[in-house]
């Protein structure tokens, strides 16, 4: 499992491409399963609380692409640091390659138009 720490200002749209390797990295392929991105403020925290829950577009499933697209509704919490992983998952076969914390940045400029 890898950790990365990721951040995005409040309220920003934000796009990260994602390649998943298996153990020996190599691509791991995606078809037929699904990669969800979820972010809460305490790691014992239910599902059904977490903050942003989003599963991920499978832009090349054969070669282990996919994104997590967050819009700006998705990045509108509170300016701090939460945690987050990736799982994938197709019924039963459940694996987590990716973890860490997830930082909503303090903007400055708060322009709605």
């Amino acid at each position: 499992m890898l950790e990365t720490n990721l951040s995005v200002y409040r309220g920003d749209k934000k796009t990260w491409v994602l390649t998943i390797k298996d153990s020996e990295g190599q691509a791991f392929d995606l078809t037929d399963y699904t990669v969800t991105m979820t972010v809460k403020l305490n790691a014992s925290d239910t599902d059904e609380d977490a903050l942003i829950q989003k599963d991920a577009v499978l832009t090349s499933p054969a070669a282990g692409i996919c994104e997590i697209r967050l819009f700006h509704v998705d990045t509108e919490q509170d300016p701090r640091q939460y945690l987050y992983d990736v799982q994938i998952y197709e019924g039963d076969n459940i694996f987590t390659p990716l973890k860490g914390t997830f930082e909503i940045i303090q903007d400055i400029t708060r322009k709605i138009s």
